[in-house]
């Protein structure tokens, strides 16, 4: 009994230090990394870093040549697409077309830091014209210099010229975390068919481990033009991690502990069971007043009759123990 109490004791001191650690993970600060989108507008600056998207054509070093800009104070009248700017992201956008670059390709480049991008543009949709840049786009895209897709698409005829706005060009999801460049491209160098882009905003997808997990986080803009996108608004907890971890390593120290106490409690009921009581003694037969000294004495008290013939030996000790003798 003395070594199992010492069991116990060892047993409760090993809980009682853990007790310590697991009341500082439950009290962890509640920080969690969340996954942000970034806007970017076509003429403005991201409004974390201050990048702005810089655009320019191949083989010409002129920054911002090959793209009209168009604001509510500079409309442009000899540009083939008139888009509602009261539909479109800041009411901006940029528009270039094969026909004004040629074969010196006009871009958009933007860096930034995240783990997503996309592109969200304007495309025409139907149009009467049959030959004219408004009969499709033609977009084309890198990431960190590596071709990663276009974007083709011919419009419908139709007896007047309609548009989708806030249309997904490009997404490139999966990045590793860490600074990024993406670049736009209207055309292929090829001349031999002209074609309209329409650039509306940048949107990239950063990693904000300040952010608390009651932030809104704002979702990928699509429409029916373009193929479904995963959203990159996933919630990524930190602390539900290591409170889950945590909790599965405290449930199995307990069930660890327990069944440990019930192996040596066992292991001491049949130590206990296998060691004779020590308050259990062989009762012992005494013989009170009788004496025995040969065949020719007679003893002091009265035996049986086998007892007194003297041609008999001596009675066993057995034998009176066992009851037979009879004393007065």
């Amino acid at each position: 009994m003395y070594c199992e109490s010492q069991l116990v004791r060892r047993f409760r001191n090993i809980f009682l230090l853990h007790i310590p650690f697991f009341i500082l993970l439950l009290n962890a600060p509640q920080t969690s990394s969340s996954l942000v989108n970034v806007s970017i507008d076509d003429s403005s600056s991201d409004p974390f870093t201050g990048g702005r998207i810089m655009y320019g054509k191949t083989n010409d070093l002129t920054i911002g040549d090959g793209w009209n800009a168009i604001n509510l104070n500079q409309n442009c009248s000899n540009c083939a697409a008139q888009p509602s700017l009261a539909q479109v992201f800041g009411q901006t956008y940029h528009e270039s077309s094969i026909a004004l670059n040629g074969e010196n390709i006009g871009f958009a480049l933007f860096s930034f830091t995240g783990v997503a991008i996309y592109v969200m543009g304007i495309i025409v949709t139907n149009t009467p014209a049959t030959t004219a840049s408004l009969n499709g786009s033609r977009i084309f895209f890198q990431v960190d210099g590596v071709d990663q897709g276009s974007f083709i698409f011919d419009a419908s005829l139709g007896p007047k010229t309609t548009y989708s706005y806030n249309t997904t060009l490009f997404a490139k999801e999966d990045l590793l975390n860490g600074p990024h460049n993406v670049t736009m491209m209207c055309g292929d160098g090829n001349t031999s068919r002209d074609a309209v882009c329409l650039l509306d905003r940048f949107i990239y997808t950063s990693v904000d481990s300040s952010v608390t997990s009651s932030l809104t986080e704002a979702a990928v803009p699509t429409d029916t033009l373009t193929a479904s996108l995963s959203s990159p608004s996933e919630h990524v907890s930190i602390v539900s991690a290591i409170l889950i971890i945590s909790a599965v390593i405290f449930v199995t120290m307990l069930v660890t502990l327990g069944f440990s106490f019930y192996i040596q409690r066992r292991w001491f009921n049949r130590l206990r069971d296998s060691t004779p009581r020590q308050d259990e003694h062989v009762r012992a037969v005494t013989l009170n007043g009788m004496t025995y000294s040969g065949p020719d004495e007679v003893a002091m008290d009265t035996l049986d009759n086998r007892a007194l013939n003297p041609h008999h030996e001596p009675p066993s000790y057995t034998y009176i123990a066992n009851g037979d003798s009879q004393l007065d």
